[in-house]
C-alpha cells in the first residue's frame, strides 16, 4: 500500500516559458512523502509562435524525481469555420461577460 501513487499533478502551460518555469521549481520544492510516485502531466496549447517551442523545452528539460513526467503538445483548440472567418473556442476563460455555464462559447473574431 505504501507505493500507491498520489493523484497526478497537471500542469497547463501556454506562451510563458519563464511562468512555467517558475511554476515547475515551486512543484519541485513542495514536499512529497516518499515511497509514494507523484506523477507530473504538463499539457502544452499549441500556438504558432516561438514562445511555445521555448515552453516545450523548459517542460522536456525538467527534472521530475518524484515520479513519471509526461508532456504532451496539444493540437491548436477551437473550430475552423474554413471560411476565413472567426473560429468558434470552447474555453472557460474567454467566456463572454455574463455567461453562466461553462459550456457556453464565443465567437472570437
Amino acid at each position: 500500500m505504501t507505493n500507491q501513487a498520489f493523484p497526478a499533478i497537471v500542469v497547463c502551460a501556454y506562451n510563458r516559458p519563464y511562468a512555467l518555469q517558475r511554476l515547475l521549481r515551486s512543484l519541485q520544492a513542495a514536499y512529497y512523502p516518499p515511497g509514494k510516485p507523484v506523477p507530473l502531466h504538463i499539457s502544452i496549447d499549441h500556438a504558432e509562435t516561438p514562445a511555445v517551442w521555448a515552453v516545450q523545452e523548459v517542460a522536456e528539460g525538467f527534472d521530475w524525481p518524484y515520479g513519471p513526467k509526461q508532456v504532451d503538445l496539444q493540437a491548436r483548440r477551437g473550430i475552423d469555420t474554413g471560411e476565413g472567418g472567426p473560429d468558434v473556442v470552447h474555453d472557460a476563460r474567454r467566456l463572454r461577460p455574463g455567461a453562466e455555464k461553462p459550456h457556453e462559447c464565443q465567437i472570437i473574431a
